[in-house]
């Protein structure tokens, strides 16, 4: 733990924190932007090929309009000359159908532009049964349009010829369209655009990864029967907008600096050497030195100066001259002396041999110079007057109190000595 925090502490580390944090900074933007560009493409292409599907939807809605004038307005007998004139004036709606059959079950009669044929036509069993009955690209040579296809839709007794669709799937040029008409069974017949964008969306619709760069999706009409397959090339898509993905890189990379420095800032401050030390100063962070003081006459050790110490968070040991004006700017003199005094009492009470006897020295603040409470600190040591001798050195780092000679003298009575450091 201590290893990894040093990584916050130290310069050196600090400086490849705030790189690793404006590349990950960085990443997150470019990934944001790139999730909302990716989403507004879906809506592109979502757009695209609803609109191209949209041809399909006209078409059969004037399929369905015309099945309907049909089944009104032909009214003579079938394939008479009467209902042959019927015909024609149905081929004459201005919906771009003009080849009508009559083929009741499958089986053509007649059209509207030929009278009843030599010998029924069976057209055979549909490709599609979707409500209409489709032929899709037969042969139209039985009514006299040899090397022509057509798509013959059935409705009742009623057929249309619907002759190839121009489908209009003009698009950007990074994005691929296919037309395709489906069938119950899973087959299905391309109507317009580019060849196979349907097939490759069947394989893998979707977005099939950044390393082949496609996204595909699928548009159909409310019957599943027309659909509009799509297909973007993202990098021809970076190419066409390569203004919008430069502004793009700028915006991430003023972003990253944004985040990098107040990342930075707030590190700086959490782990500043002032922030360490009030918020993990604690009776464990307290690390007591004892400077002996030496009997010159006899050689012996009578006793000892109890120096402070503090274990940052790294584990280094900082001493007195980084944290002693932070204690004293911050009102925490008198809490500081007391863990030192509890942690001095329990490691010198511990190994302190029976029988010695053993002064003991400690810094003190001068606004800290309360008897009650100094010896209510102390009384670790005074409890045990047969072992120790308590001795308070007041440092001169602030004016002595007016009180001050009352405070000692109270001090003295209780057993513990005084001096001016």
């Amino acid at each position: 733990m201590a290893r990894f925090v040093s990584v916050f502490i130290s310069a050196t580390y600090r400086r490849l924190i705030a790189i690793l944090i404006w590349l990950l900074s960085f990443a997150a933007v470019l990934a944001v932007i790139g999730g909302y560009a990716l989403h507004r493409t879906s809506d592109r292409m979502e757009v695209e090929a609803r609109q191209a599907a949209d041809h399909f939807v006209r078409l059969r809605t004037g399929l369905l309009s015309t099945f309907d004038a049909m089944h009104a307005e032909l009214t003579a007998e079938p394939c008479t000359p009467a209902f042959n004139e019927q015909l024609r004036r149905i081929a004459y709606r201005p919906d771009g159908l003009n080849e009508f059959l009559y083929a009741p079950g499958g089986l053509a009669l007649c059209s509207a532009n030929m009278s009843r044929f030599a010998a029924p036509v069976a057209l055979g069993a549909p490709d599609v049964d979707q409500g209409l009955a489709l032929w899709v690209d037969r042969d139209l040579g039985f009514l006299g349009l040899d090397g022509e296809k057509g798509t013959i839709v059935l409705s009742g007794p009623f057929a249309a010829v619907v002759p190839p669709q121009k489908v209009d799937l003009g698009a950007a040029r990074w994005l691929a369209m296919e037309a395709v008409l489906l069938a119950e069974d899973g087959s299905w017949w391309h109507r317009g655009g580019e060849a196979g964008v349907y097939a490759r969306w069947k394989a893998e619709p979707g977005f099939d990864g950044f390393g082949a760069g496609r996204m595909r999706g699928i548009s159909c009409d409310e019957y599943g029967l027309h659909c509009v397959a799509v297909e973007a090339n993202l990098p021809a898509l970076l190419d066409a907008e390569k203004g919008t993905l430069l502004l793009a890189l700028a915006a991430a990379a003023l972003v990253a600096a944004f985040l990098t420095s107040h990342v930075n800032r707030l590190i700086a401050r959490h782990f500043s050497f002032e922030a360490r030390f009030r918020r993990h100063l604690d009776p464990s962070s307290i690390v007591c030195a004892y400077q002996p003081v030496m009997e010159l006459r006899t050689g012996e050790i009578a006793g000892c100066e109890v120096l402070a110490r503090w274990r940052d968070i790294d584990d280094r040991v900082v001493f007195p001259d980084r944290f002693i004006d932070v204690i004293e700017r911050h009102g925490m003199t008198l809490h500081f002396t007391e863990m030192v005094a509890r942690r001095a009492c329990e490691e010198l009470s511990q190994h302190l041999p029976a029988g010695r006897r053993l002064q003991v020295n400690f810094n003190i603040f001068p606004r800290d110079l309360d008897s009650a409470r100094l010896m209510r600190i102390f009384s670790g040591f005074t409890g045990q007057p047969d072992r120790f001798d308590v001795v308070l050195e007041i440092i001169e780092s602030d004016e002595m109190p007016a009180e001050a000679q009352r405070e000692i003298e109270a001090l003295r009575r209780a057993g513990i000595k005084t001096y001016i450091d």
